[in-house]
């Protein structure tokens, strides 16, 4: 009897286990010895998918003296040679044989789209909605978008109404497009999600038309009151997504209907992107917005989460200016992050003060990075010493309940700043634009 006539012949619960202990590239060539084996071996060859660079961390094959803290989540430059042939190896797969798209379990992804020396969008690169609508069982999804300033394909736009419905266990980071999150929170059960990982989450931007918002634009309505939508009761205004007008920044849209529908949620990560507008004497209405929304989404999971991290990346990479202005202007940069990371930290305070009823039936642990740095101004003397004391009340206000506190000044990960896109639009789309502006309804309220 041969070997291969023994293995057939194993009960489904036994060739389980032996495929649980095969790597990828043994499944893989198992599956190419027999017909009779290979529909045994899909399931266990799709069911994890990483194509992804974002959680690679540090690459050091890449490094250089002048840019020595490069991360493969923040430069799509710093990422494996490979990863976009791979993708696309994936995509063809999927397409070819699409019934192998409900083996997939846990999935990463980094959108990436195209390689660096690439003009263009491949043949294959417009199969991946359709490859991603097939993927109805993955119950693990590990989302990332690498920006790239100079795509303009409308594809990677035209996002399905359907993505990834089964899913508990979901992280999303880097520059979205709006109706890409929105869809894959419209599309799955939030109230069955068991953990949520919203790190460093901000939308794209876009103008009427539906393409990218260009720089220029944004910072010249950075403080515009009619930017903003209105909060009422933990619900979205809607207007600005209605008329197409959405600008670059973090994603509280999004957010905000998650209010108190989170039910199974039992672990919570929050990395709040960099928050930065070129008026920095401002009181940053929207980026108040932004955090009362994220302190909402915490307090309305008190009764089944178990862990919280909250990360705020307020370090950005730039380059060091030697120049007076540039000097100057860095010391500008310290004293308006302290005061936002004051600013954070006592938005989040109410949902750890023991000073109100305690609710946290199953918190066990709590982990706060990034808002306290060295080598600050004396201006920002103040902020700093509030924030000390502050994480004094939330250490002892942890503590008398059971609660492990980890304090980091430093966020673990550099930040990318980024204000909008860089090329611009069409004349019919900025009219469009611009009469939408004038509109009184547009206004805050």
């Amino acid at each position: 009897m041969s070997k291969q006539f023994r293995l057939l012949t194993c009960p489904d619960d036994i060739f389980l286990l032996i495929l649980e202990r095969c790597e990828q590239t043994s499944l893989h060539n198992l599956s190419l010895t027999s017909r009779s084996l290979r529909p045994r071996c899909i399931p266990q060859l799709y069911r994890e998918v990483d194509l992804s660079s974002h959680n690679l961390g540090r690459l050091p094959e890449f490094e250089d003296e002048l840019r020595p803290e490069i991360y493969a989540n923040t430069d799509d430059f710093w990422r494996p040679h490979n990863l976009v042939s791979r993708q696309r190896s994936f995509l063809r797969t999927m397409t070819e044989c699409p019934e192998y798209a409900t083996a997939v379990r846990v999935f990463s992804w980094t959108l990436i789209w195209r390689e660096v020396n690439e003009d263009a969008l491949a043949e294959m690169d417009y199969q991946l909605w359709a490859t991603f609508s097939r993927l109805t069982n993955v119950t693990r999804l590990d989302l990332a978008s690498l920006r790239r300033d100079e795509i303009l394909d409308p594809y990677i736009r035209q996002i399905p109404p359907l993505l990834f419905p089964h899913v508990t266990e979901l992280r999303l980071t880097g520059w979205m497009h709006h109706s890409l999150v929105a869809n894959i929170l419209n599309s799955i059960d939030v109230a069955k999600l068991q953990s949520l990982s919203l790190d460093a989450l901000q939308e794209e931007g876009q103008v009427p038309d539906g393409s990218p918002m260009p720089e220029e634009i944004n910072k010249d309505c950075w403080n515009s009151a009619w930017r903003l939508t209105s909060i009422d009761h933990g619900t979205i205004d809607t207007t600005r997504i209605k008329v197409g007008i959405i600008f670059p920044g973090p994603m509280w849209s999004t957010i905000a209907p998650l209010v108190g529908k989170l039910e199974s949620l039992q672990h919570l990560e929050i990395r709040i992107p960099p928050l930065e507008t070129s008026g920095m004497d401002t009181d940053c209405t929207e980026h108040l917005h932004y955090i009362f929304v994220l302190a909402g989404l915490v307090a309305s999971v008190v009764s089944s989460l178990k862990s919280l991290a909250i990360d705020y990346a307020r370090d950005i990479q730039r380059t060091p200016s030697t120049c007076g202005t540039g000097r100057n202007y860095e010391l500008a940069l310290h004293l308006y992050r302290s005061r936002l990371s004051l600013m954070i930290l006592n938005a989040f305070w109410p949902c750890f003060s023991t000073e109100r009823e305690w609710k946290w039936e199953s918190l066990q642990s709590v982990s706060l990075r990034g808002f306290l740095q060295g080598n600050e101004t004396a201006a920002a003397f103040e902020h700093t010493t509030a924030i000390k004391a502050l994480q004094m009340k939330i250490e002892d206000s942890l503590s008398s309940r059971g609660v492990a506190l980890e304090w980091s000044n430093d966020s673990p990960r550099p930040a990318v700043l980024f204000m909008g896109y860089d090329f611009t639009i069409s004349e019919e789309a900025m009219s469009q634009f611009v009469r939408l502006s004038q509109q009184p309804q547009l206004a805050l309220t």
